[in-house]
């Protein structure tokens, strides 16, 4: 299973958004700071607002004390949500080698393999939430590519 980049840029903003609104105590925070706290444009980051707020796992507001904040606490909020809001579950059920016929009839090399890890790891992204990574997020000192 690849995450798409969208995914990955999801779950690090998810991760901004919930450090800076703890750090600063506040509710939303700009998408600009947001945006520069994981090291990409908030024209980049804008294009992937959509999903998330659909999804519940994000808010939003206007105004001067507006931005981006979550609508639920980190621990309620789990990184299986934000895949299957950004890439979709498909991703947990797809062949890992793209293989459209590949199945139980008809497997591919990596199948049978790839099956149990699969769900394994469907399991561990549903058990973790964004809580939990929070503090690993913040020993890192934000997400920002090198």
């Amino acid at each position: 299973m690849v995450l798409s980049k969208t995914c990955s840029d999801a779950i690090r903003a998810t991760y901004a958004i919930a450090h800076l609104v703890e750090e600063r105590d506040v509710t939303y925070v700009p998408i600009r700071d947001v945006a520069d706290e994981v090291g990409m444009s908030a024209h980049f980051l804008g294009k992937i607002v959509q999903p998330l707020l659909e999804a519940g796992i994000w808010t939003s507001y206007r105004g001067p004390n507006g931005g981006l904040g979550l609508s639920r606490s980190p621990r309620e909020i789990s990184l299986l949500a934000i895949v299957a809001a950004t890439d979709g579950l498909g991703v947990f059920e797809s062949c890992l080698l793209g293989l459209p016929q590949c199945g139980g009839h008809n497997p591919c090399p990596v199948h049978d393999r790839w099956g149990a890890l699969r769900e394994a790891l469907q399991e561990a992204f549903e058990r973790s939430s964004v809580a939990d990574g929070l503090n690993a997020y913040r020993q890192r000192g934000r997400s920002k590519p090198s």
